[in-house]
């Protein structure tokens, strides 16, 4: 269980090797609703295209991964971090490896090309005086927090939850000037295509009308009384 949290989390022997991990439809549609993105959109590590596919609902989309396998969506063997200026795009749109998310944002900023760049970081990317500085050196404009729990998961595994990590979007834009704003994402979650639904089975408990409390031999509970018995 440790080993899975930590795997989660963004370490452990678990980890995806090149951090291939889902980002569910909705968590990009939240995005795209509050910020608008002006331009060609280079989505650099597109996996099996999740998110590349809604982004192309909002605006003309490159995709392209490190990974060369079948199920890479777009561009294939592209590293973003050997070759961060490989596609002419006017914003960069992407869920990058967490380890190396701080050198995803740097190369797309340095990118003369890019007017805006939006990632998604577990909110502790906020921490640090390492990150401290680094925020102020950039022109962040905005972090936009989820309130529900997103269900990001390991792209081998089928999604059992909504996640144990609490994620945010971060947005960069060059022509803004001042301090960064916060804001909240409180959308409902949409997890039919993208959760094996583990629910259990609802038990049908019979209700304790006329009959069935003649049948089972309880009395009707009152209201305000509490706990009802079990029927078993």
């Amino acid at each position: 269980m440790k080993q899975k949290g930590t795997s989660i989390v963004g370490w452990g022997k678990n980890r995806q090797v090149v951090d291939w991990y889902i980002t569910p439809p909705q968590t990009t549609e939240s995005l795209m609703k509050r910020e608008k993105f002006e331009g060609i959109v280079w989505e650099c590590a597109s996996g099996d295209g999740s998110m590349a596919k809604v982004l192309s609902k909002y605006n003309a989309v490159i995709a392209s991964d490190l990974r060369t396998d079948d199920k890479v969506y777009g561009h294939k063997g592209i590293d973003f971090l050997k070759n961060p200026q490989r596609f002419e795009a006017d914003n960069i749109i992407t869920n990058p490896p967490f380890r190396y998310g701080k050198e995803f944002v740097e190369l797309a900023l340095k990118n003369p090309r890019i007017k805006k760049v939006a990632m998604i970081f577990k909110i502790s990317f906020l921490e640090g005086i390492g990150r401290y500085n680094f925020f102020k050196s950039t022109p962040l404009k905005k972090v936009l927090v989820f309130c529900r729990r997103q269900p990001i998961n390991n792209a081998s595994r089928e999604i059992k939850n909504s996640g144990l990590i609490a994620f945010c979007w971060f947005i960069w834009d060059k022509d803004y000037v001042g301090e960064p704003t916060i804001g909240w994402i409180n959308d409902k979650l949409c997890r039919d295509k993208f959760q094996t639904k583990l629910n259990k089975p609802k038990v049908n408990t019979p209700s304790l009308s006329k009959k069935n409390t003649k049948e089972n031999g309880f009395p009707p509970t009152p209201k305000g009384m509490g706990i009802q018995p079990t029927i078993l």
